[in-house]
């Protein structure tokens, strides 16, 4: 009987959690694969919740969207997909070892840690998608939208994958960058 309420409660729980997303937000639950510990293999299911960060900025969307390949640029992030009917940006398979914009990759990701304690961002080979959207909401003011999505493997292996969460940070930088190009731009 106790197994048969978790069995109903686990995917009740995703469902709920999956209706909670705010309003422009896009949440998508994905179950990872396996995580091999110790001698054997264990399977593991985690699921992986992805939100859209969504800022508000007080530029029009063209402006903001003239921008925003310079910092990706600056971030050191090519840009492999480019919208611009959309105004989508981005790149689905960035590559991302021992750095990403001049940081340590656990700065904004969370990817777990190792035996010792230390995080396996920083150790293990990032495959990331992150792609940003601009949308006007008005003429003189638009939101940004940029969603990060992340695995990481073992270098030198071909292991399974293990899922990574965004700390929010990169998000944030782009917002930051955006505003100081816009700034710079008007003056």
């Amino acid at each position: 009987m106790r197994n048969f309420s978790l069995a109903l409660a686990v995917p009740l729980l995703i469902v709920l959690a999956a209706g909670c997303a705010g309003s422009g937000e896009r949440a998508t639950v994905t179950p990872a694969a396996r995580s091999t510990m110790g001698s054997g293999t264990e399977m593991v299911t985690v699921y992986h919740d992805t939100r859209a960060a969504i800022a508000p900025v007080a530029a029009a969307a063209g402006r903001v969207w003239s921008v925003l390949p310079a910092v990706y640029e600056e971030l050191g992030i090519p840009v492999t997909t480019m919208v611009d009917r959309d105004r989508l940006l981005g790149n689905k398979q960035a590559a991302v070892v021992r750095r990403l914009a001049g940081e340590r990759p656990s700065a904004f990701l969370d990817c777990g840690v190792d035996g010792l304690g230390l995080p396996l961002a920083d150790r293990y080979r990032i495959t990331m998608s992150l792609l940003t959207s601009v949308s006007p909401t008005s003429d003189t003011a638009s939101k940004i939208q940029t969603q990060v999505d992340a695995k990481a493997v073992q270098q030198g292996t071909s292991g399974d994958a293990v899922i990574c969460n965004t700390t929010g940070r990169l998000e944030k930088l782009i917002l930051q960058m955006v505003q100081t190009r816009l700034r710079a731009a008007g003056s």
